[in-house]
């Protein structure tokens, strides 16, 4: 707003009002992207658990190829 003189002026109780919503607007969008990152965590979690078993299998089988290789190679 600008007065007769040129002097321009800011009407705080506008802005104060804006503000507000704005914070609102940003407090819910923070708690919104806090509880998709913990569950994202726990997907994350999740996944690992599962990779950590995986490698586990494949190392298993890993040692029962190398025995069955030397159990054949004994017999040739």
């Amino acid at each position: 707003k600008t007065d007769d003189k040129g002097y321009k002026a800011v009407e705080y109780e506008k802005l104060s009002a804006f503000l507000i919503q704005v914070v609102k607007e940003q407090s819910l969008e923070i708690k919104e992207q806090s509880f998709e990152i913990k569950e994202q965590s726990l997907e994350i979690k999740e996944q690992s658990s599962t990779i950590n078993k995986m490698q586990q299998e494949i190392d298993d089988v890993k040692a029962r190829l190398l025995l069955l290789e030397a159990a054949l190679k004994t017999r040739v």
